[in-house]
Order: C-alpha cells, then structure tokens, then sequence
C-alpha cells in the first residue's frame, strides 16, 4: 500500500470556488415557488442588496427589514438556498 500527499495543492482555491457556488444560487427556488417577502423571511442574517443593486453585504434580518421599511419598500428573498440568503430591496407591490 503507497500512500501519496499532496504538499503543493491549493486548497484555498477549491473553498472559494465552493463559496461563490452557494451565493450563486439565484435559481436555487423550486419552480412555482413564492418568494418571500417581508415578515415570511426566516433567516437570522441575510446578504443585502439594495434599492439601487448595491451590494450592502451580510446585515441582520432586523436591519434589512428596517432598510427596507425606511425606505417604503419590501424585503424579498431572491436566493433562499444560498448562505447566507440573498435578499433585495425593492418594490413587491405588498406595501398597504
């Protein structure tokens, strides 16, 4: 039995490669899926984009969910399987 090691990978590599898989799951929602919205998000922090598609990174649900409110939009879950869930401010037509 020879046992053989590999000194010279790059394991860095394969885990940023794994990384952008899980964010890179826009389509990751079952077909017919209701994406959900506001009060419906489950998650305790969320990867934020904003109103004008900026990317304003991981933050709490409490502080997306304010962002959203301040400016009288909805927060909807665009990535529900990506770690942490991608979520988008934006107007769902859900505001009363």
């Amino acid at each position: 039995l020879n046992t053989v090691f590999y000194t010279d990978f790059d394991f860095s590599a394969s885990f940023n490669v794994l990384e952008e898989m899980q964010i890179k799951g826009a389509n990751n929602k079952a077909q017919g899926d209701k994406a959900r919205i506001n009060d419906e998000i489950t998650a305790t922090e969320v990867r934020l984009i904003g109103k004008d598609g900026e990317q304003a990174g991981i933050v709490t649900l409490s502080e997306a969910q304010t962002i959203a409110d301040e400016a009288t939009l909805d927060l909807v879950e665009i990535s529900p399987n990506a770690a942490p869930p991608v979520c988008k401010v934006m107007d769902y037509g859900k505001r009363d």
